[in-house]
């Protein structure tokens, strides 16, 4: 069983990393694609990993080409998570657009430690008691 798959500096596209992650199972605890040419997440295929039976802990995407509408996408499947415990986001192309993505994830992704997003200002809709045991770097 594989619960650890490094896709770091790979130069890897859309069509690669949909191809990787479609052929991933349930099992997989850490995903690394950080420093690649992604900007693009399939809904289906991002399902399928983030679902609440997968045991998805790490998914790091730092530096790739990720829009506030693929970050949309990624936030609002996370929120089923039961298990993702780390989200790296920085170095994308995110803008103040995808705050209220964002702020949905936190709130409702209990299983949630970490979030690396790197914006310069955001404003979070969420009560300082909500936040929960996780860190927010921006």
């Amino acid at each position: 069983m594989v619960e650890s798959c490094q896709f770091s500096n790979n130069r890897l596209t859309d069509d690669g990393f949909n191809q990787i992650v479609s052929n991933l199972n349930h099992e997989v605890m850490k995903l690394d694609f950080a420093n690649n040419r992604i900007s693009n997440m399939d809904r289906k295929i991002l399902s399928a990993i983030m679902d609440p039976e997968a045991r998805l802990e790490y998914l790091n995407l730092e530096n790739n080409l990720i829009s506030d509408k693929a970050a949309e996408i990624l936030t609002r499947i996370a929120v089923t998570s039961k298990h993702l415990k780390y989200l790296n986001l920085r170095k994308n192309l995110l803008t103040k657009k995808s705050a209220e993505a964002i702020s949905e994830l936190l709130v409702r992704c209990g299983s949630l430690e970490e979030l690396y997003i790197g914006i310069v200002k955001i404003n979070l809709i969420v009560e300082p008691n909500q936040l929960g045991r996780w860190s927010l770097y921006l």
